[in-house]
C-alpha cells in the first residue's frame, strides 16, 4: 500500500481557479433553478400561444400545407392596409402627444426644489391606477358624448346651437390613449431625470447658462434614454389598445385590435386573424427596432 501511495503521489488541493470555477458553477445552476418557474409560465402563456397563432396563420384549413394564402389576402386588400395605417399613425401621433405633459410631469417630479410639490405631482400622476382601465375609458363617453360635459358647457355659454361630433373619432382615441398611458410616459423619464447629477446643473448655472440653454444642453440630452423608453412602452400600448378604439371610435375608425377580435369571434376567421395578427407583431417589432436605431445613433452623435 504504500508503494501504491507514493507512485500515486500526494493528493493535490483545489487551485482558487478551480474553487472559482466550481462556485460559478454552482450559482449558474441556482440561477436557472430560480428562473425555472418564471421561464415556464412565459411558455406556457406566451410561447406556447404565440406557436399555434402563427401555425394558424401560415397552416390554414383547406389549403395544402404551407400557405400564405391570408397574409395575401390581408396585404392585397385595401381596406385592412388602411386599417394598419391607422393604427400606426396614431400610434405615433398618440405617443408624441404623450410625451409633451409626460415630460413636464416627469421633470416637476424630478426637479422641481419643492418635495411637496413634487409628492403632490406623483400623486397625481399615479392616481388612474386605482381605476380600471376599463372604466376610465367609459369615463370619457360621459365628456364626449352629444349630451356630455363638452357639449352641454359650449351650449350653456351660448358657443354652439347643436352638438359637436367629439365621439366616435380619432381624436377621441388619442384621448383615450393619453389618459390610459400617460404614466408609463412619466415614469421612465422621471427615473432618468433623478440620475442627473445636481453639480452638472450648477456647473452650467456657473458657467452662464440660462435655464433654457441647461435645459437644451444638459437635461434634455441627459434625459433621452428615459424618453426613448417612454416613448416605446406608450408606442406599444397604443396600437396593442383595445378598449379606447372600440369604445371611443366607432365602427368608422378600426384599429387592428379590434379588427383581429372581429375576425376571431364575428367572422369566426381563425385564420386571417391570426395572419392580421402575426402582421401586427412583425411590423410593430420593424418599427421599434427602427426606433432602437435611430436611438443608439443619436445617443453616440451626443455622447449620451
Amino acid at each position: 500500500m504504500a508503494t501504491s501511495e507514493a507512485a500515486v503521489g500526494p493528493r493535490l488541493q483545489p487551485t482558487p481557479g478551480e474553487i472559482a470555477v466550481a462556485a460559478e458553477r454552482r450559482q449558474n445552476v441556482l440561477n436557472w433553478v430560480l428562473l425555472a418557474p418564471a421561464l415556464a409560465m412565459l411558455t406556457f402563456s406566451l410561447l406556447f400561444p404565440l406557436l399555434i397563432v402563427i401555425r394558424n396563420a401560415v397552416y390554414p384549413a383547406g389549403q395544402p400545407g404551407f400557405s400564405l394564402f391570408y397574409f395575401e389576402k390581408f396585404l392585397s386588400d385595401p381596406y385592412f392596409l388602411g386599417v394598419l395605417w391607422r393604427t400606426f399613425r396614431l400610434g405615433v401621433i398618440a405617443t408624441v402627444v404623450t410625451l409633451v405633459p409626460g415630460y413636464v410631469l416627469a421633470h416637476n417630479i424630478a426637479l422641481h426644489p419643492n418635495a411637496r410639490w413634487r409628492t403632490f405631482v406623483m400623486i397625481v400622476t399615479l392616481v388612474p391606477l386605482v381605476v380600471q382601465l376599463i372604466i376610465r375609458v367609459f369615463g370619457w363617453l360621459a365628456v364626449l358624448s352629444p349630451n356630455g360635459t363638452i357639449n352641454s358647457f359650449l351650449r350653456e355659454l351660448d358657443l354652439i346651437d347643436s352638438p359637436l361630433r367629439l365621439l366616435f373619432t380619432e381624436t377621441a382615441m388619442m384621448i383615450g390613449f393619453v389618459h390610459s398611458h400617460l404614466y408609463f410616459m412619466v415614469l421612465p423619464i422621471a427615473a432618468t431625470l433623478m440620475k442627473i447629477d445636481p453639480n452638472l446643473l450648477r456647473a452650467s448655472e456657473n458657467l452662464g447658462a440660462t435655464p433654457t440653454k441647461t435645459f437644451i444642453n444638459v437635461i434634455l440630452p441627459l434625459s433621452m434614454p428615459g424618453v426613448v423608453s417612454g416613448c416605446l412602452i406608450c408606442f406599444a400600448l397604443n396600437i396593442s389598445d383595445f378598449v379606447a378604439p372600440s369604445v371611443l371610435g366607432g365602427n368608422r375608425n378600426r384599429m387592428m385590435t379590434y379588427t383581429i377580435f372581429e375576425q376571431q369571434l364575428y367572422v369566426a376567421n381563425q385564420h386571417f386573424a391570426a395572419a392580421a395578427t402575426v402582421i401586427l407583431m412583425v411590423a410593430s417589432a420593424l418599427a421599434i427596432a427602427g426606433a432602437f436605431r435611430a436611438a443608439t445613433m443619436y445617443g453616440r452623435r451626443f455622447g449620451t
